[in-house]
């Protein structure tokens, strides 16, 4: 048999691992990793670490830890638009600004808008 290499990709939500196997024989199925992975961090995990940054340097360290301990949900939600939207969406030559909307309450922060 002539060895081929089969490759697996795993997305679950906003982590993926993407893993390429040479398989040696069929029956009984043996097959090894044709290169090993070093588990680091790839392209989209670091787009979601320089939003927070760029979120924290509009709004300022004070309020972005205030916004992240006392309201997580605004957070979360605004993490979630840039990762289902923005991310997905994204055209430089359409988009040089793009609005993550901030649920706005009478309780809430008073955050600027913030555009990446």
């Amino acid at each position: 048999m002539t060895p081929f290499l089969l490759i697996r990709c795993l997305v679950l939500f906003s982590t993926s691992s993407l893993i390429a196997y040479k398989i040696i024989s069929l029956k009984p199925l043996r097959v090894e990793e044709s290169a090993v992975g070093t588990g680091g961090l790839c392209g989209s995990a670091f787009l979601n670490y320089r939003f927070e940054e760029h979120v924290r340097h509009r709004i300022g360290q004070v309020k972005f830890d205030e916004m992240k301990a006392k309201k997580g949900k605004t957070w979360q939600m605004g993490l979630r638009y840039f990762e289902e939207f923005v991310k997905r969406n994204f055209n430089e030559n359409e988009h040089q600004e793009v609005n993550v909307p901030y649920v706005a309450r009478p309780d809430s922060l008073s955050l600027p808008p913030c555009y990446v």
